[in-house]
This record gives structure tokens, C-alpha cells and sequence, in this order.
């Protein structure tokens, strides 16, 4: 499991951190990510199931924190890159690190309330993916075409793509590898420099776009 998270919402974070350990089975390691200021802070919550991984461990040298502005990363390689699209890079970029052959997105605001089985979401050799009927909002429609741009995907409307988006997200991580390499042959440029200059992008639609059509 894999949760990015910040100092404003470590409560939110340890409730979640809890019902995990509570609720879920089979028992998984939890990983939290986090920004390298708050990892003392989210040292609090690890344990033999739950590892804090900070963000500045899983990006290369090119791109930095810059101390002084809030919400915006320094990239040697591309434009500055927000906040917001650093934290859906770094999800993608947690599979480049981690073994294991499952991935299970979960956001830091979310607790589970009952008990609940990962094995849910797997069927032999497959994985759930998480879509539903097409949620025609000019922002969604945004991150399609994006997502649509950056795996050279044409001739799809956007009322014919259905919402990959969620709280609890499911992937496999032998396809988030496969986008990753995707991408690069597509740009023709390493798949994180590639998604550090697309200004507006949704990694689930991302992921969705790539399994469903490619």
C-alpha cells in the first residue's frame, strides 16, 4: 500500500495507518511517503508493517526542493513542477523501487471502518482496475487528452473514456513498468522528464488510458 501524505494531515494519516493495521488483510507493508522536512514527524507511525519513504529518495539529483517557495519543485531538465503533479510522479515512481508485483494507492484522508481483504482486487493473474461510466467535467476531459497525448492515443472522444479516478487504486506494477517504458519510446525522453513537463496530467487516468487501450 502507498499513501503520500504531508504535515497537515498526519492525523488524518495515523487514523488511516491504524485502520489499516486493524482492518486489512493479508497483512501488507504500508509505505508513506512523504517530503524529507516531515519525515520525523511521520517517524511516529512506523512499525514492522508501515515504512516512511521520503520524496526526495525517489527522484533524481535534477530535480529539488526549493526552500523558498511553497508547492514547487526545481527541475534542472524541465519547467518548475508543481506540488501537486510531483506527489501523482512520485506514485508512478514508487514502482521503480518497491518488489512487490501489487500496488495499492490510497489516499492519507481514507480509514477503513471494517475489515477488508486486499485479495479482493486480484484474480489469478489479474489485477482490478478501477473505472467507471465517463464523468464529463471539463477537468476530467483535460487529464484524457493529456493522458491521451502522452501514449500517442488518437481518435478517442472523451465521452467514450470512462473515470479511472479513486481513493483506493489498484495497480500492477508490471504495467506501471511497461507505461514508464511506453512513454520513453513515445518521447523519445525518460518518462519522468516526460510527465515533469506535462503541466496538467491525472496518473490514475494515465495508468487506466494505458491499460485499457495500449
Amino acid at each position: 500500500m502507498i499513501t503520500p501524505s504531508y504535515a497537515p494531515d498526519f492525523e488524518r494519516c495515523r487514523l488511516l495507518c491504524q485502520s489499516v493495521q486493524e482492518f486489512i488483510s493479508p497483512a501488507v507493508t504500508h509505505y508513506i511517503v512523504v517530503g524529507q522536512r516531515d519525515k520525523k514527524l511521520f517517524s511516529q507511525l512506523q512499525n514492522r508493517n508501515t515504512e516512511i519513504i521520503t520524496v526526495q529518495s525517489l527522484l533524481p539529483s535534477w530535480i529539488q526542493r526549493i526552500p523558498v517557495v511553497e508547492n514547487v519543485w526545481f527541475s534542472w531538465k524541465t519547467m518548475p513542477v508543481r506540488g501537486w503533479l510531483l506527489q501523482q510522479i512520485v506514485k508512478i515512481a514508487v514502482a521503480q523501487h518497491l518488489s512487490q508485483d501489487v500496488l495499492v494507492c490510497i489516499d492519507s484522508d481514507v480509514a477503513f471502518i471494517r475489515p477488508f481483504s486486499l485479495q479482493r482486487f486480484i484474480k489469478g493473474d489479474q489485477v482490478r482496475l478501477f473505472r467507471i461510466e465517463p464523468c464529463l467535467q471539463p477537468k476530467f476531459e483535460q487529464w484524457h487528452e493529456n493522458s491521451c497525448s502522452l501514449l500517442d492515443i488518437v481518435g478517442l472522444e472523451p465521452a467514450q473514456l470512462p473515470n479511472y479516478i479513486g481513493q483506493i487504486i489498484s495497480w500492477k506494477r508490471e504495467n506501471v513498468l511497461k507505461m514508464c517504458q511506453y512513454i520513453e519510446s513515445v518521447s523519445g525522453r525518460g518518462w519522468m522528464e516526460t510527465l515533469c513537463n506535462s503541466w496538467d496530467m491525472s496518473e490514475y487516468m494515465l495508468y487506466g488510458n494505458f491499460v485499457d487501450q495500449i
